[in-house]
């Protein structure tokens, strides 16, 4: 698909039915803000970074470190860093709190997003089969979820007109003043995808008490977590160095460190080096490895790549709870951001992410 693809037949004016049925909710406003010029003029390429248009080495490497163009509009740039950064830091589950950032981000799989990205079904909810099955309507707009939220307790502002579940999102957070409140709230919007998922799939009708005690089972979670010395953010337990490392500490029992480290020659070979500990700090297996890749990589690419394979390596001997350290400043600000993109980098840093998600602590 090309840009041609979304304009009318004029060339001038943008097709609002194919830019709202092929692109997700969240990209409508960001086409719809693109100037279109008046004249008929033949089509170039342009960098957007640069004044001139003209690309730069110096503009794309901090594109792809910074993973945010501010120019974009400093206090919306503002506003959402700090938006990522609460959820981020919010103590919950890591995989309740990769689900909330994919639910504010309006990528998870609904009906919708599978009906235009794929072009598989009418994107109709499955569950009340009134409206177009959004990534709003699933927390907030289906009537169904209007009676979980009622049997909760939890005032959702339903009358509110929000268009994106970040907005809707940020008007229920601005009132839940303890990190704790915003917690349980993540984890009653997983409750609710997980129950939606159970009535699509398996076909059981999921009631309002079953989602009721979901809750209370993933609030126990999070305790014990906290009981056995858990903190489950992604800061961890550690104060960090002046190069962003973790002091030292022991480990609880049942988890383990991984202390990760790269290093790269001349832009192509790198060597990733990764000690697994536990209890006060006995060494449990290592993992060392040379590589020569496809793409030039700088120190913080190959950080990640370490990061990367040792936790998959933990992961495939069975390690559920992880505790990571690693040098690279870089690394550990933009884990904790919202930031993503279609970089080698930061595709590194979203399968690191993922991984995240499926453990049980980190």
């Amino acid at each position: 698909m090309v840009v041609a693809d979304l304009l009318q037949a004029d060339g001038r004016r943008w097709d609002m039915h194919k830019v709202r049925h092929l692109l997700l909710l969240f990209e409508h406003d960001n086409v719809f803000n693109i100037r279109l010029s008046s004249l008929n003029g033949e089509d170039k390429w342009c960098w957007a970074l640069e004044k001139d248009g003209k690309y730069s080495v110096k503009s794309a490497y901090h594109a792809l470190m910074d993973g945010e163009v501010e120019e974009q509009g400093p206090p919306r740039f503002e506003m959402e860093k700090r938006l990522w950064k609460r959820l981020w830091t919010t103590k919950s589950i890591p995989r309740v709190k990769m689900f909330f950032w994919q639910l504010c981000s309006e990528v998870i799989p609904t009906k919708d997003n599978i009906a235009r990205r794929a072009r598989v079904g009418d994107g109709m909810c499955p569950i009340c089969l009134n409206e177009i099955e959004l990534c709003l309507h699933l927390v907030k707009g289906c009537g169904w979820v209007g009676g979980v939220w009622d049997g909760l307790g939890v005032e959702i502002k339903k009358e509110a007109g929000h268009e994106r579940v970040r907005e809707w999102m940020k008007d229920v957070w601005r009132e839940m003043e303890e990190e704790e409140e915003r917690g349980r709230f993540m984890m009653r919007c997983w409750a609710i995808w997980e129950a939606r998922n159970k009535w699509v799939f398996e076909g059981r009708r999921v009631m309002v008490m079953d989602v009721i005690k979901r809750v209370e089972e993933l609030t126990r979670e999070v305790e014990a977590l906290e009981e056995e010395g858990a903190v489950c953010n992604m800061r961890g337990d550690g104060k960090r160095g002046r190069a962003g490392r973790r002091e030292r500490v022991g480990v609880e029992e049942g988890w383990m460190r991984l202390t990760c480290d790269a290093g790269v020659k001349e832009g192509w070979c790198t060597a990733l080096g990764v000690v697994s500990c536990a209890g006060e700090g006995e060494a449990v297996w290592m993992l060392a490895e040379r590589r020569r890749g496809v793409v030039e990589v700088g120190e913080a690419e190959a950080e990640a790549e370490a990061i990367l394979e040792g936790m998959k390596e933990a992961i495939r001997r069975g390690q559920r709870r992880l505790v990571v350290e690693s040098d690279s400043k870089t690394v550990i600000d933009i884990l904790q951001s919202y930031r993503t993109g279609k970089s080698y980098f930061l595709s590194v840093i979203d399968e690191i992410r993922n991984l995240c998600s499926s453990l049980d602590g980190i």
